[in-house]
């Protein structure tokens, strides 16, 4: 997996052993610790979390839930996810994150999807990190309204969840879709018959 880098040529440290990035290609690392630019700048990593949620009907392609913002129309269509809090594990912040942002609780998790390393369009020097968790929302309602709680910058905003079925060119923004795809979630690109034991 590979991505562009904004400052490409430059070097990652990852526990001391340093890989020279060129190109503007980098392979994927699992633990990256800082990004030095050639003029001695640091890139700071912010570990963050999504949480994908799908539910499954028998013969039909997994629906997403994705949710808009009320009180801001022109902001993009998103899925529940946030910043890591110092202390936290990935998996727990993601827990909380579904909550705070959706007020779902006790979702079966399905499985996780993995981590990308997408630098930052909105905080220049910056690569995002983003844990990703596929989360079985079936008991979950058609729609609707919930107020953010938790202390973050999204708090009292108000979103709007709703299923999508989606195509294989609905994308998200930013690296928000990186794990969007057939080969991350054929659920949602396959029909599926489910199958009810007696």
């Amino acid at each position: 997996m590979d991505f562009s880098i904004p400052c490409s040529p430059f070097r990652f440290n990852v526990h001391g052993i340093v890989f020279d990035i060129t190109n503007n290609k980098l392979i994927f690392m699992d633990m990256v610790i800082e990004c030095i630019c050639p003029k001695g700048g640091r890139m700071k990593i912010i570990d963050k979390v999504g949480a994908f949620i799908i539910r499954q009907r028998s013969g039909t392609h997994a629906e997403l839930l994705l949710f808009t913002h009320v009180d801001h129309p022109d902001a993009p269509i998103q899925i529940p996810g946030g910043t890591i809090e110092a202390g936290e594990v990935p998996a727990a912040a993601a827990v909380r994150e579904l909550f705070e942002e959706s007020g779902a609780a006790s979702l079966p998790l399905i499985r996780e999807l993995g981590v990308s390393e997408v630098p930052s369009i909105a905080i220049p020097g910056t690569v995002l990190r983003r844990h990703c968790y596929l989360f079985d929302g079936i008991s979950l309602p058609e729609s609707w309204i919930h107020t953010v709680t938790g202390e973050g910058e999204d708090q009292a905003l108000r979103f709007e969840y709703r299923w999508y079925s989606i195509g294989r060119d609905f994308s998200l923004c930013g690296d928000l879709g990186y794990f969007l795809n057939a080969e991350a979630i054929p659920e949602l690109y396959e029909r599926r018959s489910i199958v009810v034991m007696a």
